[in-house]
C-alpha cells in the first residue's frame, strides 16, 4: 500500500514538474516572440501601409508571376543587409579614402564599420543595415544613431568585376564632389524609387522615421496595392465571371493592357527625370508616399521633366534658378 502511494506521489510530482516546465518554456517562447516582433530601431522598416499586402500575399494565386518576379533584379534592389547579399569577404575591407580609414568587421551574421581620421583612433562600430543595388552596383548603408536615418558607406561593390570602388568614382558626377550621399540622403531621395511605397517620414534635423510597404520593387509597385483585389476575389463567382470575359479585373492594374503612354508612365514614375510640382506635394510625398498608382495618367505630386516641352513652365523656371546645372546634368544638349 505504502509502495503504491509512493509511486502515485512521484507520478504526481512528475506531472506537476512537467506542467511547470512547459509553462516556463511557453513564457520564454512568448518573450522571445515579442522581442523578435519588435522592429529594429536603427534602420528603415517594412510596415503595414494602408492598402498594401506585400508580394507574399500574391504568391498563392499567382505562383508563376511570383516566381518570375522573385528571380528579378527589381526584387533585390533594396535589401536588409545580411551575409546572403553582401560580398563574402566584406570583413576583409580595410580602405583609406579622403583622409579617413574604414575598417569592416563581422559579428555573427552582421557587418560593422569603424572609421577614423588618418592617424587617429577608430570610433564606435556602426552596423551595415541596408544594401541598395543588385546586379551592377551594390551600395551599403550604415546606421547613424539617429533613429532610422542612414549614412552611405563611401565605397560601392562592382558586381561584375568583384571589386570595391569609391561611390564618387562609380557615378557620372563632378570629380569635385567628394561625398555624393550625405546623411539622410537614402531616406530623402534614394528610397523614392528603390522600394515599394516608401514613406521617408522626416522628423527633424538629420532624423528620419522611414517606412516602406516592401523593400525592393515588388508586385504592388507596378500593379497597385492589392488589399481590395484580394478581398473582392475571395468570391469564387466573381472570379469565374472575370475569367469568362476579356476585361481586366478593375481592382488590379495590368500595365501590359494599358495604353502606351499610361503603361510607360507606370515605369516612368521611377525610370524618368521627374520633379515635384510644389513644396506642398513634396511634403505629402515624403510623409505619405506617392499618390500615383499604375494606370493613372499623371504622377499626381510630381511631373516628368521634358526640357523642350511647354508644360510646367513655372516649375522649370524655378529649377533653373535654384539648380542651374539640373538640365545639363540630366539631358543631352538637344533635350
Amino acid at each position: 500500500m505504502v509502495s503504491r502511494l509512493s509511486q502515485s506521489w512521484w507520478h504526481g510530482l512528475f506531472i506537476v514538474l512537467a506542467i511547470a516546465s512547459a509553462g516556463a518554456l511557453t513564457l520564454i517562447s512568448l518573450r522571445d516572440a515579442r522581442r523578435e516582433a519588435q522592429p529594429p530601431e536603427n534602420r528603415p522598416i517594412k510596415s503595414q501601409i494602408a492598402g498594401y499586402v506585400s508580394s507574399n500575399a500574391c504568391r498563392s494565386c499567382h505562383l508563376g508571376n511570383y516566381a518570375s518576379w522573385h528571380a528579378s533584379f527589381h526584387r533585390t534592389m533594396t535589401q536588409v543587409a545580411s551575409l546572403r547579399n553582401l560580398p563574402n569577404d566584406m570583413d576583409k575591407v580595410d580602405f583609406v579614402f579622403d583622409g579617413r580609414d574604414y575598417k569592416v568587421e563581422r559579428r555573427g551574421n552582421a557587418f560593422f564599420v569603424r572609421t577614423r581620421r588618418e592617424g587617429g583612433q577608430y570610433g564606435d562600430a556602426r552596423q551595415v543595415v541596408l544594401v541598395t543595388g543588385s546586379h551592377n552596383l551594390q551600395v551599403p548603408w550604415l546606421e547613424t544613431g539617429e533613429g532610422r536615418t542612414l549614412e552611405q558607406f563611401p565605397f560601392a561593390y562592382i558586381v561584375a568585376e568583384k571589386m570595391w570602388a569609391p561611390v564618387s568614382e562609380t557615378f557620372l558626377i563632378s570629380p569635385n564632389l567628394k561625398e555624393y550621399y550625405s546623411i539622410g540622403a537614402w531616406n530623402g531621395a534614394c528610397m523614392d524609387c528603390h522600394v515599394t511605397q516608401g514613406q521617408s517620414r522626416f522628423v527633424k534635423g538629420n532624423k528620419w522615421d522611414s517606412q516602406v510597404a516592401e523593400f525592393g520593387i515588388a508586385c504592388e509597385a507596378c500593379h497597385s496595392e492589392g488589399r481590395e483585389h484580394i478581398e473582392r476575389n475571395r468570391d469564387p463567382i466573381r472570379r469565374f465571371k472575370i475569367h469568362l470575359t476579356s476585361k481586366s479585373d478593375p481592382t488590379m492594374t495590368n500595365p501590359s493592357k494599358l495604353k502606351g503612354p499610361d503603361s510607360a508612365l507606370a515605369c516612368g514614375e521611377c525610370h524618368s527625370v521627374w520633379a515635384f510640382k510644389n513644396i506642398t506635394d513634396k511634403i505629402d510625398f515624403n510623409r505619405h508616399g506617392t499618390g500615383f498608382r499604375p494606370g493613372k495618367t499623371d504622377l499626381i505630386q510630381r511631373f516628368v521633366v521634358q526640357p523642350n516641352a511647354a508644360d510646367h513652365s513655372e516649375q522649370k523656371d524655378f529649377i533653373r534658378k535654384t539648380e542651374p546645372d539640373f538640365f545639363q546634368n540630366r539631358f543631352w544638349g538637344m533635350g
